[in-house]
């Protein structure tokens, strides 16, 4: 049996062929190389990964491949936190300019019921710290314009958990 060879930095001359082409693989190709291009610079990365996931909409795919597509993207093409923070910003105003629709309603509204409980997740943990640092529950409630049961009901669960630990 052979196996032919293919690089695929060879495939960096042919960028315009990638572009033009309709197979995923291209994007997959094109992602690799800017990938590789891109690794100490991460300006240029961010810069190049939302080229590479505004295209997938230009290309006619499905809406399962953009998700596929943009998922590996999403991998290869890493950034620090900051960077991604301004990436994911950027694909939101590209979205909401009506270019990009891959996420339909019920799961935007998956998405807001997430970070609403990661939002009370991360009250809950700062009113656990506070009632730790020896505040009392009415001052926790008016520092964190909470509702006094919710930090009562912190409260007694501290106990219970001291209580469970002493023993």
């Amino acid at each position: 049996m052979k196996f032919p060879v293919v690089r695929l930095t060879d495939y960096a001359a042919k960028w315009e062929e990638l572009e033009k082409s309709a197979n995923p693989f291209a994007v997959v190709v094109m992602a690799h190389l800017k990938a590789l291009e891109t690794k100490r610079n991460q300006g240029q990365r961010r810069y190049w990964k939302l080229c590479l996931c505004k295209g997938l909409y230009n290309r006619g795919y499905s809406r399962e491949d953009v998700i596929l597509l943009f998922d590996f993207i999403d991998w290869l093409m890493r950034l620090p936190e900051a960077a991604e923070e301004l990436f994911l910003e950027e694909m939101n105003t590209f979205e909401e300019e009506g270019k990009m629709r891959y996420i339909n309603s019920a799961e935007r509204k998956g998405i807001r019921k997430g970070l609403q409980k990661g939002l009370q997740k991360g009250i809950e943990q700062s009113i656990r710290r506070l009632l730790l640092k020896g505040f009392k529950p009415a001052e926790v409630a008016q520092m964190l314009d909470e509702d006094e049961k919710t930090v009562l009901k912190i409260a007694k669960e501290i106990r219970s958990e001291s209580e469970l630990k002493a023993a």
